[in-house]
């Protein structure tokens, strides 16, 4: 599954318990899914706006160039 993906109906956020909207983006990784938001506070979400591991400053594109 890629990062972001389409929420389902009923999609409910890991992080603010929240439900997400139906076709708003949703961030997994390590078994948790959050809303947009929540990923960005957790330093999921590259500054080019793809998923990066919260360990690293960019995504693996953004670090190659």
């Amino acid at each position: 599954m890629s990062n972001p993906f389409s929420a389902f109906k009923n999609t409910q956020c890991d992080g603010c318990d929240e439900y997400i909207d139906e076709g708003d983006e949703v961030w997994i990784y390590d078994g948790e899914k959050l809303c947009s938001p929540c990923a960005d506070a957790e330093e999921w979400i590259c500054e080019c706006g793809c998923f990066k591991n919260p360990d690293f400053k960019q995504c693996y594109e953004c670090s190659r160039t």
